[in-house]
């Protein structure tokens, strides 16, 4: 047939043949760019399963390949918008932010009335389900039991008491109160040995004896023991000291809980992990992690270290001797004057480390209180308030756990002695049990604690096998500088988004002008997103709550929707919530929305916020002028570093207060002004005493600055020391 068409035909067909072979040898030799073909339909193929094939057409005919991603990313999320729209669209138009809310806000009544409605229902079915016998109801009216004297009682002005109608009504009261509450004393002198009840709690069972639980352990079938074994045993350490002991010697006790006991032989056990007294997370993270292993579950709190919350020391050069640390005892005073002058609206607590000084320092407050009315209204009003639930105490560490108050004062009490030598010998911190003694001491405050020592740290050294003084180590250590271990404790700390939903908010939140810190928290439980301003610098303004990965993975609605809301509003937080079906439906919308709130509570939070103070402490001592504004000042627990040329220092014309941190005269505070000339005997200016300026004590304090601790020679072969308190020109 070729031939017949004639040769020009023939020569079109052997080009189109060599181009054809052509055109194959290339894709022979390019395998990129035959495989680019082959994954290119393998892509198209897969697409058009799914009903992208469009979109990939689309990109491909984008001229920018630096756009093509972006584009690909808005092409798929459009398509599944519509997608979902189309499928889904009727149901979730039904879910928007005020219909949730509104659902929210109707779990929490509803389970709220729940609780209550729940003891009244056990109290009617108490009631309802009551078969109490009837007893003797004739004869002598001493000799009416069960149902018959209650009866008869109830009639009565003048009741007789529990101890005396229980064992003659026993069957009776338990017919209407099928739950009581009694301490172990009560239960071995007013039930018999039968077993009456179903199930026995002992609570707080750390601090019970074994042979004190059993008169409630054989009463009953089942027993549930509660308690932390990390918290104070039972002691008998005061029963151990008689009137010629040292009560800073070491001792070891042997002691021995119910709940040791039962860790051993009861199963199943269970951890309570919620830790929610802490109003900072200052306050327990130590003890978490030292403690309890990391696995509390810590909420964060939305004030910084610049606000009254959290930890701190106070460095104080005492003389510890026998017991008894007397400018400890003035220095903490001090404090305490002023924080019930200040802050009368906060409960306080204060806990030091022996009896003798508990006793020093509990005297020291009441003279105060019988001179200051600001301190003994305090006092009244506290010992008032909710039945003196919160009242002020000055404890030994031997009796403090079960306490807790919005601010705890800590005195060590121990320091060096007369001689300047110090021991290491902490009583019963030293002992087996001396561990779990410290941390019922460090996690007795909700807001803030403030320690006083006088311990030389860098005299401190205790042995590795003593966790006590370690950890007593540790905690001084952390309240000076926030440090658990090698690593800084840093609060504020900005993780990740646990997903793109928290991403886009966190980018509208920015784009307003404020600050977005992710997963906001120290430990298990975090706020989506912390919010700060530049012009706040108390902490977060507030918490947003997204309904992402965290909330979705709660396993009760009462967690998620009530109790971790409550728990973080107690700690102070102020929370947004945003529902993801209204970001998704109209994000413009809801960011306007979030800057309104966010824009007024940014005012409300500078309105509210402390004013500042200006206080001078130096970095490593402070003056009584210093203790006594630490309640006042905002920014307080932070030193401020200040350079000598900053220090008013001692001259020959200054007026100047010290107060001696000698044993002898310990705590003393003296008024001095100097003179060129020898005054006479008793001299004084004012409350001034005139002291001659070669005397030794005025030779000592020329020169010096305020907090400097000054040695000098009494009188031949005797030295004494004082403190530099106050410098006046």
């Amino acid at each position: 047939k070729t031939a017949k068409r004639g040769t020009g035909h023939a020569d079109q067909i052997e080009d189109v043949t060599e181009r054809s072979a052509k055109f194959i040898e290339d894709h022979l030799k390019d395998q990129a760019g035959l495989q680019s073909v082959v994954t290119r339909r393998s892509a198209f193929s897969e697409a058009q399963n799914i009903g992208l094939d469009d979109i990939l057409s689309k990109i491909e005919n984008v001229s920018e390949d630096d756009t093509k991603k972006g584009f690909a990313i808005g092409c798929v999320v459009n398509r599944l918008m519509n997608t979902v729209a189309d499928n889904f669209g009727n149901e979730l138009v039904q879910y928007n932010g005020v219909t949730l809310n509104d659902a929210r806000k109707s779990l929490k009544e509803l389970d709220e009335k729940l609780i209550k409605l729940a003891s009244v229902e056990v109290n009617n079915a108490a009631v309802d389900n009551a078969y109490p016998p009837r007893g003797i109801g004739f004869g002598k009216k001493s000799e009416f039991t069960e149902q018959s004297l209650l009866d008869h009682q109830l009639n009565l002005k003048r009741k007789q008491p529990p101890r005396k109608v229980i064992p003659r009504a026993r069957q009776a009261l338990m017919e209407y109160f099928p739950c009581w509450m009694m301490v172990p004393s009560e239960v071995a002198q007013l039930l018999p040995r039968s077993a009456d009840f179903d199930l026995v709690i002992i609570d707080e069972a750390s601090q019970m004896t074994p042979e004190h639980s059993m008169s409630a352990l054989m009463r009953a079938q089942t027993a549930l023991i509660a308690g932390d074994t990390n918290q104070l045993p039972p002691t008998n350490f005061f029963r151990n000291l008689n009137s010629n002991d040292e009560i800073d010697e070491d001792l070891d006790t042997i002691e021995e809980s119910i709940l040791e006991l039962a860790n051993i032989q009861f199963h199943p056990k269970h951890r309570l992990l919620w830790h929610y007294r802490s109003k900072h997370e200052d306050l327990i993270a130590f003890s978490n992690h030292y403690v309890y292993d990391s696995e509390l579950v810590i909420f964060p709190s939305p004030g910084s270290t610049k606000d009254k919350l959290g930890v701190s020391l106070v460095r104080v050069n005492g003389r510890f001797q026998r017991g008894i640390n007397p400018t400890e005892v003035q220095a903490m005073a001090d404090a305490i004057e002023k924080f019930m002058e200040e802050t009368p609206h906060r409960s306080l607590g204060v806990a030091v480390m022996n009896q003798a000084q508990m006793e020093q320092l509990d005297a020291e407050v009441a003279r105060r209180a019988s001179a200051n009315k600001k301190v003994a209204d305090y006092i009244d009003k506290w010992e008032a308030h909710e039945e003196g639930l919160e009242k002020f105490f000055v404890k030994n560490l031997e009796s403090i756990q079960g306490d807790e108050r919005d601010v705890i004062f800590i005195g060590t009490v121990y320091g060096r002695d007369a001689e300047g030598k110090f021991y290491q010998r902490f009583g019963p911190i030293n002992g087996a049990s001396g561990k779990r003694r410290l941390n019922v001491l460090f996690s007795r405050a909700k807001e803030q604690m403030i320690t006083f020592t006088s311990i030389p740290m860098e005299d401190f050294h205790p042995q590795p096998t003593n966790e006590g003084a370690t950890l007593f180590k540790r905690w001084l250590e952390y309240s000076a500088t926030k440090r658990l271990g090698e690593k800084p404790q840093n609060h504020d700390r900005a993780g990740f988004p646990d997903s793109p939903f928290e991403e886009h908010v966190i980018e509208a939140i920015n784009s307003l002008g404020f600050e977005a810190v992710p997963q906001v928290g120290v430990s298990s439980y975090f706020i989506d997103i912390g919010v700060k301003h530049p012009t706040y610098p108390f902490g977060y303004i507030c918490g947003v709550e997204c309904d992402g990965a965290t909330y979705h993975s709660s396993k009760s609605a009462r967690d998620r929707d009530r109790l971790r809301e409550e728990v973080l509003n107690r700690l102070g937080w102020e929370l947004y919530r945003i529902w993801s079906t209204d970001w998704f439906r109209d994000p413009l919308a809801c960011r306007n929305q979030m800057k309104v709130y966010l824009e007024k509570r940014l005012k409300q939070a500078i309105d509210n916020s402390p004013h500042p103070t200006s206080v001078v402490r130096s970095s490593e001592e402070i003056s009584e002028r210093s203790i006594q504004n630490i309640t006042s000042a905002p920014s307080y627990p932070t030193y401020t570093q200040v350079s000598d040329e900053q220090i008013k220092k001692i001259s020959k014309d200054s007026y100047v207060r010290i107060r001696y941190t000698d044993a002898q005269r310990g705590g003393t505070a003296q008024y001095i002004v100097f003179s060129e000339e020898r005054p006479a005997p008793g001299e004084k200016d004012g409350d001034y005493k005139v002291m001659w300026i070669e005397d030794n004590l005025a030779s000592a304090l020329v020169g010096k600055k305020l907090g400097d601790e000054v040695s000098f020679e009494l009188r031949p072969g005797e030295i004494s020391s004082c403190t530099v308190i106050e410098i006046e020109d």
